[in-house]
């Protein structure tokens, strides 16, 4: 095991699997595990100052994924010349690994991650429709203009569909509703008339399964209900 407090230049690199990072969406996780292992070593939080970080395959709205954290801290001339220390995070400690970091494609990967300064994010030359399916994967809150987007190209928005399955694409819809008008007319018809009530319409009306899954799902991330049976 090393020692708690390391100097730099060190890069410190952990795996660990997307549904065992704490946090509320993919900004929340990342700056979790970030403080995590500042923590750990330095005994302080993440500093953008001082500390730069890379993530791989963090696609924290799959579950059982794994992903790996890169933190960088200080200067070298020489790559290297950087000591790398590698670990595990089971979802409740940091397990010293060094045999993690032998792993041929690991160092395929973050061998390609230079030590000083990143270079720019490339994201914005992706296709809208990747960018979009990417954001889901990866749990990043959607744009309004994004989603007026995927409105107006259905032949995008169909494609974003076959290619993050149901479960993502069902959230893409509950926030969508959650962002209109459909929304806010949904959530006032509840309050007003109450979900058994309008769940009873809707069946008498032949609203498929998939619509009523739908709209609970909105109820629930409204705080309308709970994520249990229905009240």
């Amino acid at each position: 095991m090393p020692p708690n407090f390391i100097k730099p230049p060190i890069r410190i690199l952990v795996q660990t699997l997307t549904h065992l990072v704490r946090g509320h969406r993919n900004p929340d996780k990342r700056m979790f595990m970030l403080n995590l292992i500042c923590r750990y070593h330095w005994n302080r939080n993440f500093s953008p100052a001082e500390h730069r970080w890379t993530t791989y395959n963090d696609f924290f709205a799959l579950r059982d994924q794994p992903c790996f954290f890169v933190l960088d801290y200080g200067q070298a001339p020489d790559d290297a010349e950087v000591r790398v220390l590698s670990y595990v995070w089971d979802g409740r400690t940091l397990e010293y690994a060094p045999f993690f970091n032998q792993d041929p494609l690991i160092q395929a990967k973050v061998n390609g991650i230079p030590f000083g300064q990143r270079p720019p994010r490339t994201e914005e030359t992706r296709p809208k429709r990747e960018v979009i399916r990417l954001k889901l994967a990866r749990d990043i809150e959607l744009e309004d203009e994004e989603f007026r987007y995927m409105r107006e190209h259905p032949e995008d928005a169909q494609w974003v569909r076959d290619n993050v399955g149901v479960e993502l694409w069902w959230k893409y819809n509950e926030e969508e509703m959650l962002r209109t008008g459909w929304g806010v007319v949904v959530v006032v018809v509840v309050v007003v008339w109450g979900f058994n009530r309008l769940l009873m319409r809707m069946l008498l009306l032949g609203c498929g399964d998939e619509m009523i899954v739908l709209l609970r799902g909105c109820f629930v991330r409204a705080g309308i209900m709970g994520g249990g049976g229905f009240p």
